[in-house]
Order: C-alpha cells, then structure tokens, then sequence
C-alpha cells in the first residue's frame, strides 16, 4: 500500500540521514495503531541515552522559572519530564493515549485557531519541534488513520513535502520560524545543527500570555 511505501520511505531516509544504530522503541506501539508496520522505523529512533542536542533542549527547559506544559514529540516527552522538569502531553513510555493523540492532532493541524483551542485546552506554555518533524507527522497520521499521503509523498529514496504539509502549524514553526504566527515566540533554537533540513535541531516556542 502506498502508507507502507510511505513509512518505509520515512525511516528509510531518517536512517540514512540520521546514522544511528537501530533502535526501536517498544513503547511506540502505545502510539502507533495496532498493526502498523514498524519497519520502516529502524534507526529512525534514538538510542537509550539523550544525546547533545536533546541534552540541550532539556537544560534550557530545566533552567526555565516556571514549569509550564510543554508540546513535544512523544520520543521527547521522557527525556523533558525526567530532565528538563517540565509536564509534557506526549510521552512515548507511558499510555496516556489522549496526551500522545492530542499531539498527533496537533500535528496534522493547519488552522490557527484549532492550534488555539487544542493550546488552551491543554494549557500548553511551550511548544517544541524539531528535525524528527517528518517523522512526527508519519506517526500523526498513523494513529489517526489519515493518509500521510497528503502531507508527505515519496521521491526517489527521499521524501518531501506536499504544500498541504508546508502549511502545517509545526512545519511553519520548524521550516519559517513561526512567521506569521504571533501567538509563538520562539525562545530556544539549538546550536547543534540538522543536516537535512539544514538549521537547529530544535527550536522552542513560548505561547504568548493571553493567547493559550
């Protein structure tokens, strides 16, 4: 089918990309719908230990003076609560299924003021995203039986994306630094660069007060 054509494009080019040995989280079965090919995932994932650029994240997280809600990824989600001592919605450890679907919602959101109603409902101060993004995405349309086709298309033994993707929430806070979206105010951009998408690893997005 062309969502295993997909997904196995996806892991096939974080791998390359990546360069990582396999690793594959037990955990993600939490998240992915039962029966989903996991496959394509292989050295997709980190390994068990945070590495520079995570550790990063984590630090400036934790040296933050509050400890509001923070929007991640669900493979971030343990390592911002252990170390970065912060609440997170999506946790790839554990089976809040709501928490780990409401960021795959979020995800596959374009529309301002449903990222709006789903940040207030949630309470949400902090939004990350990062070079895993196209992977999130994937994941998001797994567990929400969309087809990925509409935001990712395979090309050749990559994998680009379709405009429908570009105009994601998280695409635009990722690939043009949230311009246009006022209620983000970015706050954190990692000095550990991707190589593809080139820039940080990571950026971090504070939701403006009144706009949550």
């Amino acid at each position: 089918p062309a969502a295993a054509v997909l997904f196995g494009a996806v892991g096939a080019a974080l791998t390359a990309r990546v360069g990582r040995a396999p690793a594959i989280a037990l955990a993600v079965l939490v998240w992915a719908p039962t029966g989903a090919s996991l496959a394509g995932l292989r050295g997709a994932y980190r390994a068990g230990v945070p590495d520079r650029a995570t550790l990063e994240l984590v630090d400036f997280l934790a040296a933050r003076p509050d400890r509001g809600i923070v929007l991640a990824g669900p493979m971030l989600g343990h390592w911002i609560e252990t170390y970065g001592r912060h609440p997170v919605i999506a946790n790839s450890i554990h089976t809040n299924r709501a928490g780990n679907n409401d960021f795959a919602r979020f995800c596959l959101t374009a529309e301002d003021p449903l990222a709006a109603a789903m940040l207030a409902r949630r309470h949400v101060r902090y939004v990350v995203v990062g070079e895993d993004l196209l992977l999130d995405i994937q994941q998001a349309a797994l567990a929400l039986h969309v087809n990925a086709g509409r935001y990712l298309a395979p090309s050749g033994e990559a994998v680009v994306w379709t405009e429908a993707g570009r105009r994601l929430i998280l695409s635009r806070l990722y690939f043009d630094e949230g311009k246009g979206l006022s209620r983000f105010r970015p706050v954190f951009a990692s000095t550990v660069r991707a190589e593809s998408p080139p820039g940080p690893r990571y950026r971090v997005y504070e939701v403006a007060e009144g706009r949550r």
